[in-house]
């Protein structure tokens, strides 16, 4: 007598899948840039509130959550890749360790996407640093020469490690390939988002803060320079890490040999 097998074989196909995120996220983020500039900058509706529900530059706007949810999943496909990883063929601690450090750090992307963590953190040392118990003290010396965010200076270092350990790691693991290219796309789309926000930080009286040069010298308004300023600091971020995401979906689909199957 024939033993029936009642296992459902699911098949999902990584690659398909990163490829359908790649277009459609990045056509939602633009819709995100252009819904912005209709709805809240051209004040297309009235009602404030549903005005900062569009606004790509808040933090608690829809195309917030969007990168909040994109960074977990990029976080989760991490993850994911080490699992199988360590279950389906052997790996050395220096690959174990270096799927690790980037889950956990995307993991904490999204946290602090979602918990504003750096911005809580960079306030924080700021306080300590301007207590008057502490102004003869290197923190406060430190804090009166940077010219920008606080959260800068204590966790821009960390992040520059950690990237640079990012692209040495994967370039042992992706090696002269479309894959690294795009990594490397999403790093740049990332610095520059950085780099945007620390000109941001500027006094409007610094030499190198190059929108208030915009300003007085095109005779533009304060808040128009500013705010799509931020948008495109925000619209570059989410780019990055969608590029990241279709990185990691289509590398998932190598390691699990081109679809993951569960049983």
């Amino acid at each position: 007598m024939q033993k029936e097998n009642n296992d459902i074989e699911i098949k999902i196909h990584a690659s398909s899948i990163a490829k359908t995120i790649l277009y459609y996220f990045i056509s939602i983020e633009i819709i995100f840039l252009v819904l912005d500039v209709i709805i809240n900058y051209n004040k297309f509706i009235n009602y404030g509130p549903i005005r900062r529900l569009f606004n790509i530059a808040r933090e608690d706007s829809l195309s917030s959550w969007f990168m909040t949810a994109q960074t977990l999943l990029t976080a989760l496909t991490l993850w994911l890749i080490l699992f199988l990883y360590t279950h389906h063929q052997k790996i050395n601690k220096f690959v174990k360790t270096g799927w690790i450090i980037l889950g956990s750090f995307f993991t904490y992307l999204a946290a602090d996407d979602g918990a504003l963590i750096h911005e809580r953190l960079g306030s924080t040392f700021k306080l300590i640093a301007t207590d008057q118990n502490n102004e003869n003290s290197f923190i406060h010396t430190m804090f009166s020469f940077f010219p920008s965010y606080s959260w800068q200076i204590i966790l821009l270092p960390i992040f520059i490690f950690i990237g640079v350990f990012m692209l040495v790691f994967l370039w042992k693991i992706f090696g002269r390939s479309k894959m690294m290219l795009t990594i490397v796309l999403a790093f740049s789309f990332l610095t520059t988002a950085v780099l945007l926000d620390f000109i941001e930080g500027l006094d409007k009286k610094s030499t190198f803060n190059l929108y208030y040069f915009i300003i007085n010298h095109y005779n533009l308004e304060n808040y128009t320079v500013q705010h799509f300023a931020k948008a495109i600091e925000e619209l570059f971020e989410m780019f990055g890490m969608t590029l990241f995401l279709y990185t990691f979906l289509s590398y998932l689909s190598t390691v699990s040999k081109r679809s993951i199957k569960i049983m």
